[in-house]
């Protein structure tokens, strides 16, 4: 599947937060109807191998779109009764699992002498293996596997070590990872080990897709670049991956082309995510503390426009980036001030994959229909130029109209600095002249600005007060 025919979710997806609710963008496409439940899905280079009962299939595709499962003819060359197959991490050889005559399955190694296939029977200390995954190199063997003395319940996920040709004694993962419920379908990518599981309180009795991270390079522990395995907390994966009621197991990752399956209801569904991401959310409110509901938080690059969510009525609003990547983000709403600010990523540095950021913003606005009311914008005496603070009142006016450019506003000036009618209109006319060329060097042609002389008309100004006041009114 060099090229998937999946269309890809948005970068920006939603995610599970604490007691937050999860919602997602876009929406994960269905690959097949499966006409049963699979005892394993594996990929091999990028070909994936489905394993139902008796049956076993696999894709395959045309122009590089995957579009059919057909019987498979692969393993049965290498066996007669494999359940699941997995190719050996930089290796030729294949790890199959087979029932015996009793119905035990057991683990082996394929691999290539000369014209023939041959293949070893390896002991996993009298374990069944169930879903057998590997690390990247290939040191690491998870399965799952029940033993009744050493089990927390049902299925537990165990893993081995292999050292030059051997591989350890298996070990359980404990109780950090393992439930009295059952713990099936392991499948590594990267540093992190993904796993289903129906005993842990966010399962609420359905299989569910959890994470946790396996490897770390910094640390050494058990061994040579590795956590104390079993001890990273443990993550239930967001929405698409999880849904409410439904049974969801068999998650693996095409690491070629960073496609990511599973199994949910019936059907195999694909997407492509990103899964290492920065969980980011918050709550947008007013000056007064009041939350905004309705306001737009838009998610860009300096090339692409990612994603938008809008707040909830309480003024919260998630969503995930991927990590180690920077971001513009901007909060919009009608009639007030926008935001522009950038946000980075992050990996989470305790090792979860899904890293928590909260990122709280304030919108102030201006009234609207309704007068506002300012002084003394102007220099001293009969000047018709602006003092710093009347630029920065009407830069602020300016920037508004910009952020909100479905409102107009109307100016209305008085300027009484003399008993003189006439020469009062005649400065408050010269003051608006500043006004207006001032706004419309800043402003947008298609903003629509109203200016009005207090001074003119029947009474004028004329009570030499030295008052020189401007009202705005947004409408």
């Amino acid at each position: 599947m060099k090229r998937l025919f999946l269309a890809a979710l948005l970068s920006c997806i939603g995610v599970n937060l604490m007691a937050q609710p999860s919602s997602i963008v876009g929406t994960p496409q269905s690959m097949a109807v499966l006409p049963g439940e699979p005892q394993s899905i594996s990929l091999i280079d990028s070909a994936m191998f489905v394993s139902i009962d008796r049956l076993k299939l696999v894709s395959q595709e045309r122009n590089g779109t995957l579009y059919a499962f057909v019987p498979d003819t692969f393993s049965s060359k290498i066996a007669s009764n494999i359940v699941s197959i997995v190719r050996e991490p930089n290796g030729k050889g294949y790890y199959y699992t087979s029932r015996d005559r009793r119905g035990r399955l057991s683990l082996h190694y394929a691999y290539q002498d000369g014209k023939r296939m041959k293949s070893n029977r390896l002991d996993m200390d009298g374990l069944e293996v169930y879903q057998p995954a590997f690390s990247d190199d290939g040191n690491v063997l998870v399965f799952s596997s029940r033993d009744k003395s050493k089990s927390f319940g049902g299925r537990d996920l165990w893993y081995s070590r292999r050292d030059k040709d051997q591989w350890s004694k298996p070990h359980n993962f404990g109780n950090r990872i393992n439930t009295a419920g059952d713990e099936i379908t392991p499948f590594i990518y990267g540093d992190y080990l993904f796993f289903a599981s129906n005993g842990r309180d966010e399962s609420k009795g359905k299989m569910n897709i959890f994470a946790t991270q396996l490897f770390n390079d910094g640390i050494v522990s058990d061994s040579v670049g590795m956590l104390h395995l079993g001890r990273g907390q443990v993550q239930r994966m967001p929405e698409p991956f999880n849904a409410p009621g439904l049974d969801c197991s068999h998650l693996v990752i095409d690491a070629r082309q960073g496609s990511v399956f599973w199994y949910r209801n019936q059907q195999l569904w694909g997407s492509t995510i990103p899964l290492y991401c920065q969980s980011v959310w918050g709550y947008v409110v007013d000056a007064d503390d009041r939350p905004l509901a309705g306001v737009e938080v838009s998610v860009g690059t300096n090339h692409r426009s990612v994603c938008s969510v809008a707040t909830d009525a309480t003024g919260f609003y998630h969503f995930a980036l991927p990590a180690g990547k920077q971001f513009n983000v901007s909060f919009t709403k009608a009639n007030c001030f926008s935001v522009d600010t950038t946000l980075s990523t992050r990996r989470d540095p305790n090792g979860l994959l899904i890293a928590d950021l909260r990122f709280d913003q304030v919108l102030d606005a201006l009234p609207v229909n309704r007068a506002i009311h300012f002084a003394d914008l102007f220099a001293p005496n009969a000047s018709v130029e602006l003092n710093s603070h009347g630029r920065e009142i009407l830069s602020t006016i300016a920037r508004f109209l910009t952020d909100n450019p479905h409102l107009g506003a109307t100016f209305m000036l008085k300027c009484d600095v003399v008993a003189d009618v006439e020469f009062n209109a005649l400065l408050t006319s010269e003051r608006i002249r500043t006004l207006q060329t001032y706004l419309q060097d800043i402003l947008p042609s298609s903003i629509s600005l109203v200016f009005e002389n207090m001074c003119e008309g029947d009474e004028g100004c004329s009570d030499a007060t030295g008052e020189s006041h401007l009202v705005v009114l947004l409408r």
